[in-house]
């Protein structure tokens, strides 16, 4: 497995973006207007980070990579805490 090393913000970042996809698959009637406007934005700023500018590859390609550590990294902690 290959470990790829993001700025903690653009991981923080992330993880907000993926709490707030679930909070709107699980929102209340009247709640998701807002959840879904704070996804847009959350996605604009994963997009625009610093950290995608002068890669090779596009921000859509490196943010697939980018959730996969952060669901690998999600499921370490959770494994820690368990045992």
């Amino acid at each position: 497995m290959t470990h790829h090393s993001f700025p903690p913000d653009l991981v923080a970042l992330h993880m907000s973006w993926m709490r707030t996809y679930r909070a709107l698959a699980h929102a209340q009637p009247g709640r998701s207007a807002g959840l879904r406007r704070e996804l847009v934005q959350l996605q604009a700023r994963l997009l625009d980070h610093p950290y995608w500018s002068g890669r090779p590859s596009s921000p859509t390609t490196g943010w697939a990579v980018l959730r996969e550590q952060v669901r690998e990294d999600t499921a370490l902690t959770a494994g820690k805490r368990a045992g």
